[in-house]
C-alpha cells in the first residue's frame, strides 16, 4: 500500500477522520504515533503553529524507516495564509504525505487543492439523523456539538432531565449565559477585576467547564454575528492552544475576557 495526498471531504459525521486514522494505523502500525502529526485545523488556525511544528516534525528523520504523514482535520478552518504556507512545505516535503479532511470543500483554496487527490464522503444516516435534530431540537443540537453520539446520549438523557440540568451535567454554557458573558466583558463601566469575578461566578454556579466551551463561544459569535474584528477566531484558537499546554485557569480565564472586550461588537 502506498499513500498519497488526499483532501478527503463530505458532511460532517460521515466518517472521514475515522477513515484516514484507519489508513494510517494500517499503514504503520505500532508506529504510528512516531509518524504521524495529527492536527485539528479548527483548533489550531495560527500560522505561527504550523511554522514552528510542521518544520520540526518534517525535519526530523533520524532512523526513520517509513516517510512521515501530516494530517491536518477539518482543515476548511485554516486561514489562507496557513494554506499557502502548506503548498510551501508541500513542495519542499515532496518526500512526505499529507490528508486533509474538511466539510466544505470550497474553503481549500484551489493552489492547495489542486495538489491532492479527492476522495468524497456521501451523507450516511447519521448525517440525515442530525439534520432532523437540527431543525427539530435545536437545543440537543447545540449541545452535541454536531456530535452524532454525543446527540444520541442527550437524547437518552432528556428522558429524565431538563435541557438546564443537562447543560450543567455536561458542563457546557447555555446560549444565554454566553450572551450575558458577552455583555458583561464589553461593559465599559466594569472593571477588569469585575469581568473576572462575574464570568468567574457563572462558570462556577453553572458547573460550566472553561477549557471545553470556548467552541460553544465560537459558534454563537459567528452565528449572532457578534464579532468586529475576524482576528477573535485566531485569536481564541491561539487561548485554545495556550490552555492545552499550560492550563492555569485565572491568567487564561483574563485573557479570555480580554479577547471578547477587544473583538466583541457593543449593542447601540
Amino acid at each position: 500500500m502506498k499513500l498519497k495526498n488526499t483532501i478527503f471531504y463530505g458532511h460532517q459525521g460521515t466518517g472521514k477522520t475515522t477513515y484516514v486514522n484507519k489508513i494510517l494505523t494500517n499503514y504503520y502500525g505500532g508506529e504510528k504515533k512516531n509518524y504521524v502529526f495529527e492536527i485539528n485545523g479548527s483548533l489550531n488556525r495560527n500560522i505561527d503553529f504550523y511554522k514552528k511544528n510542521i518544520v520540526k516534525f518534517c525535519n526530523n528523520m533520524f532512523f526513520m524507516q517509513y516517510n512521515k504523514t501530516i494530517f491536518i482535520d477539518e482543515a476548511d478552518y485554516l486561514t489562507e495564509d496557513v494554506q499557502h504556507y502548506l503548498i510551501y512545505i508541500i513542495k519542499k516535503n515532496p518526500e512526505n504525505y499529507f490528508y486533509l479532511t474538511c466539510n466544505i470543500f470550497d474553503n481549500i483554496i484551489p493552489e492547495l487543492s489542486c495538489l491532492f487527490k479527492t476522495s468524497f464522503f456521501e451523507k450516511e444516516e447519521e448525517e440525515k439523523f442530525l439534520e432532523n435534530i437540527e431543525s427539530n431540537d435545536p437545543d440537543i443540537f447545540y449541545i452535541s456539538n454536531g456530535d452524532y453520539r454525543v446527540a444520541k446520549n442527550i437524547i437518552g438523557l432528556c428522558k429524565y432531565n431538563d435541557m438546564d440540568n443537562i447543560l450543567n451535567l455536561m458542563g457546557i454554557i447555555s446560549k444565554e449565559n454566553i450572551e450575558k458573558v458577552l455583555n458583561i466583558c464589553v461593559d465599559k463601566n466594569s472593571s477588569m477585576k469585575t469581568k473576572y469575578n462575574v464570568v468567574n461566578e457563572m462558570f462556577e454556579k453553572n458547573n460550566i467547564c472553561f477549557k471545553k466551551n470556548i467552541d460553544y463561544f465560537s459558534r454563537y459569535i459567528i452565528e449572532n454575528d457578534s464579532y468586529s474584528d475576524i482576528n477573535i477566531f485566531d485569536d481564541l484558537s491561539k487561548l485554545q492552544e495556550n490552555i492545552n499546554e499550560d492550563y492555569n485557569y485565572k491568567i487564561q480565564l483574563i485573557n479570555f475576557i480580554i479577547i471578547l472586550k477587544n473583538n466583541i461588537k457593543t449593542k447601540s
